[in-house]
């Protein structure tokens, strides 16, 4: 049997001042690195990333010295103007005036392509916008599909394995992670709540919501109702091969939906058609690999803004098991579906909560309008 093949990708849209008109301009690149040992593709991407940053942090001032010695988190706080120039755009639309941030579309990518499913890209490494105090770490999943292929494949790793523990959210204990080693730094990432740290003075976001919204029902009445605006019951978590329900992607509607709109509570367990309570069946897969895929659905679905506040948990109901996930209203931004088409292009979709079902609103004008009233 062959051995699968592999590229990897380094591209970056970056933004630039140009000094002799007095304007920002906009830089694209992208390279390909190709090798039958796909390690080497591997650290020649990287050789080409490092010399790449190298070349602008030397360029905002920095030594050949200083460029050496700097660490990847330093190295996102320095480049943060190429990423984000403090500059917006406006445009009309429907009569209305918006303003679009720049640094939207804009980031430093390393990414790892199986030739033999080239729509899916592994983003390995990326510096992209980050408001956070705390970077956002790279897909978990990514990595370790990453390293999954390197193993399945009996491909060499090198020195480049590495095992660390990181919990993604609140649902985790301690979990082992093995992949290959890039530049960003996981130190910190090994306690619960680290995304919290440098705001453990300032209200919560679940606190603020608690005090702004005192409509939600508690879960109990949210199951007493049946399904309805709080409420969406769905019969399992994970598509499965003998249907063609893309339940994963109904799953993640029913998220935004209820960000978007007043809050509510996905019971994972309960038939959305007859209300039958199944229960969860833990023959196949145990609690831990469910909580695995949950988060990878998050991942794969939710902007990363909201992943780790998006949590659910295991509670028994009339004598069988389910999940569910509590959803509370967002406050301050329009919360938008990730979907990529067939050239991994990222697609963003829009729901609402209508009744007892989630709403994709198409229309362009009926979107603003809703968004104008909703965060005003």
């Amino acid at each position: 049997m062959s051995k699968q093949t592999c590229h990897y990708i380094v591209r970056a849209n970056i933004v630039l001042p140009n000094k002799y008109i007095g304007e920002i301009v906009f830089q694209n690149i992208e390279h390909q690195f190709s090798n039958e040992n796909p390690i080497l593709a591997r650290e020649a991407a990287f050789d080409y990333y490092d010399s790449y940053i190298h070349g602008l942090l030397l360029g905002i001032g920095l030594t050949d010295d200083e460029v050496i010695n700097i660490t990847d988190r330093d190295v996102r706080t320095l480049l943060n103007p190429y990423i984000d120039p403090k500059t917006s755009t406006e445009v009309e639309l429907l009569g209305e005036k918006f303003i679009i941030p720049d640094y939207i579309g804009n980031g430093i990518w390393v990414e790892m392509v199986i030739d033999a499913e080239v729509e899916n890209k592994l983003v390995i490494h990326s510096i992209t916008y980050d408001s956070s105090d705390i970077p956002m770490p790279p897909s978990k999943i990514d990595l370790e599909s990453e390293y999954e292929f390197y193993i399945t494949n009996n491909y060499d790793t090198k020195d480049y394995k590495r095992t660390i523990i990181y919990i993604p959210d609140e649902e985790y204990e301690e979990d082992d992670q093995t992949f290959l080693e890039t530049p960003f730094d996981w130190t910190g990432y090994d306690s619960k709540y680290w995304w919290e740290k440098s705001n453990s003075e300032e209200t919560t976001i679940e606190e603020q919501v608690s005090k702004d919204y005192n409509l939600m029902p508690t879960m109990e009445e949210a199951l007493g109702r049946g399904e309805c605006e709080y409420t969406e019951f769905k019969p399992g978590l994970i598509n499965r091969a003998s249907s063609n329900r893309n339940i994963e992607l109904e799953v993640a509607k029913t998220l935004c939906a209820f960000y978007n709109s007043k809050g509510g509570y996905l019971f994972i367990g309960i038939s959305d058609k007859k209300e039958v309570v199944y229960g969860l069946d833990f023959s196949e897969i145990s609690k831990d690999e469910f909580l695995r895929q949950f988060t990878r659905i998050k991942t794969m679905y939710l902007p990363p803004s909201i992943v780790l506040t998006t949590y659910g948990g295991f509670f028994e109901y009339k004598g069988k098991e389910i999940f569910v996930v509590s959803v509370m209203p967002s406050l301050k931004e329009p919360i938008f579906l990730w979907k990529r088409d067939e050239n991994n292009k990222i697609i963003k979709e829009f729901y609402v909560r209508s009744d007892a079902s989630s709403r994709h609103l198409y229309d362009l004008e009926e979107l603003v309008k809703y968004c104008r009233n909703r965060w005003k």
